[in-house]
């Protein structure tokens, strides 16, 4: 997996978006912004946009654990001090079949995340925009 500071930097266009594993988190404000594109009426759709939403709050997450300074109480998300032993983890695994929970999948999304030139890309399209508007707040 590329440097997680290569999260959010744009991309060229091409390539189409993928769906891709299931991991679940729960969103902060920021995730809440991330929302993907248009994606049918059903029960399909509706576990499609579930996955995506999943798959788009996990970059999310990955994303602030690895910025945030905060080492044991962040006051952002529960869930830092975990992704952050998280991103300890695999900076390192190469199992195919690895056991950790969240593993693989983090480093499926990742991969697809810094290879995706879809502008369009139902993942990561709302979590690029979701991070510039992060930015210009700052």
């Amino acid at each position: 997996a590329r440097p997680p500071s290569e999260i959010g930097s744009e991309r060229a266009v091409d390539e189409p978006s993928c769906e891709l594993g299931e991991g679940s988190e729960p969103q902060s404000q920021a995730e809440s912004q991330a929302q993907p594109l248009g994606l049918g009426a059903g029960v399909e759709g509706q576990r499609r946009l579930l996955m995506l939403r999943q798959q788009q709050q996990r970059l999310l997450l990955l994303r602030h654990a690895y910025k945030c300074p905060h080492e044991v109480s962040c006051p952002v998300t529960k869930f830092c001090a975990g992704i952050k032993q998280l991103w300890s983890h695999i900076s390192t695994c190469q199992e195919k079949r690895c056991m950790v929970v969240h593993c693989l999948s983090s480093r499926v999304i990742l991969a697809h995340y810094h290879s995706c030139k879809d502008v369009n890309c139902a993942i990561c399209e709302p979590v690029r925009n979701a991070i510039q508007q992060s930015l210009r707040k700052q």
